[in-house]
């Protein structure tokens, strides 16, 4: 089982996301945990999707979009495309 933490609480996107990407897309179990103390002592494959520095699992920043809870628009996008499929560069200067 994927061990995720996440410093905020789990909010409906991150949910929604992760059921999406790592349940119907990757066919894997997974569990969102807000207590690094927990998520240290996981074994199996973990992420920390936080700007903590727990040292245990991949580490991804989150950008705020999965925080939120409104509906805005989002300015200034780029956009690229990429083996045919629609993306969104890391950085806006990045060619795909």
């Amino acid at each position: 089982m994927l061990t995720i933490y996440s410093s905020i609480a789990n909010t409906k996107r991150l949910e929604f996301v992760a059921n999406h990407l790592f349940n119907q897309v990757l066919g894997t179990k997974f569990q969102i945990v807000s207590d690094p103390s927990l998520f240290r002592k996981q074994t199996g494959p973990c992420i920390n999707y936080s700007d903590e520095p727990l040292n245990h699992g991949l580490q991804i920043s989150p950008h705020g979009l999965l925080s939120e809870s409104g509906i805005h628009a989002i300015r200034d996008l780029q956009t690229a495309e990429w083996n045919g499929l629609f993306s969104i560069p890391t950085t806006p200067t990045q060619t795909l």
